[in-house]
């Protein structure tokens, strides 16, 4: 493939040193790893980062993505941090940067929001493709409401363990090491694998490092771009740096302490925000067949705490004139007294 070196981006050189952080825990604990997504397009045709890319994303065998969550405890170093993405997946963010992504509440000091490499667990799926049709189902209605108890906790049918529990029999329902195929739990069947190419994966080069890449890597390639090696046109490149506020020289939380003040750069934060949020239920509006529960749910809970309410004013009135009434006959025996 031919070498397509450009200038790296100050984020870019950010996230490659984050990657030798990762890559280095990693190797040190024999924790499996590999390129996914652009990273490994990427890889394959630029040898580094696509030029106009802004990350860096991870697959690990789900086994292997557990065993990292708890070596990070440990040997995760200063300034770095992960954080576990809900119910998906996870973060090691260099604290030291800022990486406000537009959909961020920027309400919680103890999340942490600087610049980060995404780790996606890889789990195993149906060999048989109506199988995994149904499957599909299975972790589109969770998806959905995992969203529910993510947005919406007071109108959620599901406690967080009911989640989480639901959520953990998905992973383990097939055993990894006994399928053909593999997918990112993250973004369902989206991008089908085959877990031969995990098995032996080819090393490749990344700018000054280097990156494992599952040898399946053509044929994995094709299902998610199609037409691989053709170089989109500049209309369908697409980056982060659109709908976020990125800043490696300053950490987020020095953004904590200007929120209040809404100088020009966080004002123009938040008109981002507003814009890929709407944008956000848009597309949900569009693949979330099930979105209308949402609103059914909603007034099913208003109706129910309006009852709720109107019932609770009859007893209080009820139980008021009672003691009124209690009160008016003691009054009346005192008085012929």
């Amino acid at each position: 493939m031919t070498s397509t070196r450009h200038k790296l981006s100050s984020t870019q050189k950010e996230l490659l040193k984050i990657y030798t952080v990762i890559k280095k825990i990693c190797e040190k604990n024999k924790i499996r790893f590999y390129a996914v997504g652009g990273t490994a397009l990427g890889a394959v045709r630029h040898q580094g980062f696509i030029p106009w890319d802004d990350d860096i994303d991870l697959g690990m065998p789900i086994d292997d993505f557990n065993k990292f969550v708890q070596v990070c405890k440990k040997e995760l170093p200063q300034p770095y941090k992960f954080s576990p993405l809900h119910l998906l997946g996870g973060k090691v963010h260099n604290t030291n940067t800022t990486f406000l992504e537009a959909q961020c509440t920027f309400s919680n000091q103890n999340q942490h929001y600087g610049i980060f490499i995404d780790i996606f667990p890889i789990i195993g799926v149906p060999n048989q493709k109506s199988d995994r049709k149904a499957f599909l189902k299975e972790i589109n209605q969770f998806f959905i409401k995992s969203f529910i108890f993510d947005r919406y906790p007071t109108i959620s049918k599901l406690s967080k363990k009911e989640i989480e529990t639901w959520r953990d029999k998905l992973i383990y329902k097939y055993n990894l090491n006994n399928s053909k195929y593999a997918a990112e739990f993250a973004t369902g069947f989206n991008f089908i694998k085959n877990t031969s190419g995990m098995e032996k994966p080819i090393i490749m080069q990344f700018e000054n490092t280097t990156i494992p890449v599952p040898s399946s890597f053509d044929l994995d390639l094709k299902n998610q771009y199609g037409n691989y090696h053709k170089i989109p046109p500049i209309s369908e490149r697409h980056t982060h740096d659109k709908y976020a506020l990125i800043n490696d020289q300053k950490p987020y939380l020095y953004y904590y302490r200007k929120i209040n003040n809404i100088d020009p750069e966080i004002l123009n934060f938040l008109k981002l925000k507003d814009e890929q949020e709407g944008l956000f239920f848009n597309d949900l509006q569009q693949i979330n067949l099930e979105h209308n529960e949402l609103i059914k749910l909603y007034n099913q809970q208003n109706q129910e705490l309006s009852k709720l309410r109107y019932d609770l004013d009859q007893i209080i009135q009820s139980r008021g004139y009672k003691v009124m009434r209690k009160l008016q006959k003691l009054s009346a025996l005192t008085k012929r007294k």
